[in-house]
């Protein structure tokens, strides 16, 4: 199977290429857990072989499977750095303090990173972003609810 890295920084920056063993999303609740068996660089890929997928038709059912890796894989992030799992769920409260609702997910587009939370797709770029409290589980954020990104 071919797997592709969205690092922001590339395949060599990926904990994946060191994975031994990953989570493939197949559906809103349909998570699947393999033994990695051989994980090499191909071009911009990683090729993938897996002990519980012998036949191709195995592999066609992942296909355009989301991938993930145990929590117990990944590096600690840096005091300024968190995983986009550990902000999804935190409440966003703008200067004023009014409450514009909790992070459903965050999205990139290749220059910056997204917090979407309703309606609002806050930069999360320092301008925007002033405060991301993970143990209270709160981003204080410069946003009036009136802008749309």
């Amino acid at each position: 199977m071919r797997v592709r890295s969205l690092h922001p920084d590339g395949l060599e920056a990926s904990c994946l290429h060191e994975a031994r063993r990953l989570w493939f999303r197949k559906s809103a609740h349909q998570w699947l857990h393999l033994k990695v068996q051989t994980l090499e660089p191909h071009g911009r890929d990683l090729k993938l072989a897996c002990f519980q997928v012998e036949h191709r038709d195995q592999a066609e059912q992942l296909a355009l499977a989301q991938v993930g890796l145990d929590r117990s894989e990944l590096p600690e992030p840096d005091e300024d750095e968190a995983y986009w799992v550990d902000l999804i769920g935190s409440q966003v409260v703008n200067q004023s303090g009014l409450v514009l609702g909790d992070v459903e997910r965050l999205e990139t587009n290749g220059v910056h990173d997204w917090i979407v939370v309703g309606p609002h797709w806050i930069p999360f770029v320092e301008a925007y972003v002033l405060e991301v409290n993970l143990g209270q589980r709160l981003i204080r954020v410069d946003w009036d609810p009136s802008w749309m990104a």
